[in-house]
């Protein structure tokens, strides 16, 4: 085995057998048990080397241009004659076709004639057959609350606030959010609502009874003083979940309106 191993080895190209021939033979050397596949591996790699590796170039000799190792080329007159040839056949081809577009194959796409359907349907089995089902559409429920709900809310800022996904109900996260939602309307930053800031008419005469008219306004100011102050406001979630009448953790335009 080891003497076909190394005539292996020998039959490689001389460049290859030369850089990595001991380096093999060493691991042939080495090897218990395997020998069988490493030849089988030399003779894959015989048939690599010979038929796909390229084989080196030897440089050139010290002191030569590098130029005189490439081979002169001109190109034969035959060839010209050739080329020559094939253009004038392919330019009297091209003039032809455009002289004459009728003579040429048509490509259609689609069909030629117009149809109604691409695949005919018989429609017999539906022909004369009486409706024997009915869909009945509920009616849309009309929120009684709702026109009110829009309405108040243009009146008074303070819902808009609370309310920040716009469905005109104060769901249990809004409430938890009241706090921040009324900081908001702190326009002079005092860190309280005064009823102007919570919406009611400039140059009203009883500014305070705007707070308690407006039962979220009203239920936030415990101390009934008519305004709503930086403790109030911090305890406002707690405060207008005493509107919740039915205990459902949001309040509805039933429950907050006037």
């Amino acid at each position: 085995m080891r003497r076909l191993y190394s005539a292996l080895i020998r039959l490689h190209p001389r460049y290859f057998r030369e850089q990595f021939g001991p380096e093999m033979m060493a691991i042939f050397e080495q090897a218990s048990g395997s020998q069988g596949r490493l030849i089988a591996d030399a003779f894959a790699s015989l048939f690599r080397q010979w038929t796909c590796r390229p084989q080196p170039v030897e440089a050139p000799a010290a002191g030569g241009s590098l130029f005189m190792s490439l081979e002169p080329y001109r190109i034969r007159p035959v060839a010209l004659v050739y080329g020559a040839y094939a253009t004038l056949a392919l330019f009297v081809a091209v003039i032809f076709l455009i002289d004459h577009p009728a003579k040429t194959a048509r490509w259609l796409v689609g069909m030629e004639r117009a149809a109604k359907s691409v695949l005919p349907i018989s429609r017999s089995s539906l022909e004369g057959q009486d409706l024997n089902s009915t869909v009945q559409l509920p009616e849309p429920v009309v929120d009684p609350w709702k026109k009110l709900a829009v309405a108040y809310f243009k009146y008074l800022p303070v819902m808009k606030a609370l309310d920040t996904d716009g469905d005109y109900t104060i769901s249990g996260r809004e409430l938890i959010l009241a706090p921040a939602a009324l900081r908001t309307l702190d326009l002079n930053h005092d860190g309280k609502l005064d009823p102007w800031e919570c919406g009611a008419a400039a140059g009203s005469p009883r500014p305070a009874a705007f707070i308690r008219r407006n039962p979220v306004l009203a239920v936030i100011d415990t101390d009934r003083n008519g305004e709503l102050s930086a403790e109030e406001i911090a305890n406002s979630s707690v405060s207008l979940q005493a509107l919740d009448r039915n205990g459902d953790g949001r309040l509805t335009p039933d429950e907050y309106l006037p």
